[in-house]
């Protein structure tokens, strides 16, 4: 991944832990939910509290969001193996007829 495309990621993800929720294009939604279930993941497999900071600051760039993610994310998707986003697609947008779809984090169990 080239470093700007590796940064719209991370922004993305970011976003995603604040807010809960994010708009974006079809394209970047599927590489947004990928990259958060590997996030996820990696936190999960990490044994110890010191490594999972590490894990997660390497990709959340707040210290407010890092701080969401193990207190509010983390929690709510412990039930959960995958399947950590729920997205929805919106339509085209207006200017260029771009697919937006609105993801967010899954909160309840199935």
């Amino acid at each position: 991944m080239t470093a700007p495309r590796k940064a719209l990621v991370r922004n993305l993800i970011t976003s995603l832990v604040t807010v809960g929720a994010v708009k974006t294009t079809k394209p970047r939604a599927r590489v947004l939910a990928a990259q958060f279930d590997e996030l996820v993941t990696g936190v999960r497999r990490q044994k110890e509290a010191r490594e999972q900071i590490r894990f997660v600051k390497q990709t959340l760039f707040t210290e407010e969001s890092q701080r969401a993610f193990f207190d509010r994310v983390l929690p709510a998707l412990e039930s959960r193996k995958s399947g950590f986003t729920r997205s929805a697609l919106l339509g085209p947008r207006k200017g260029d007829a771009a697919e937006i779809v609105h993801i967010e984090i899954c909160s309840e169990t199935r």
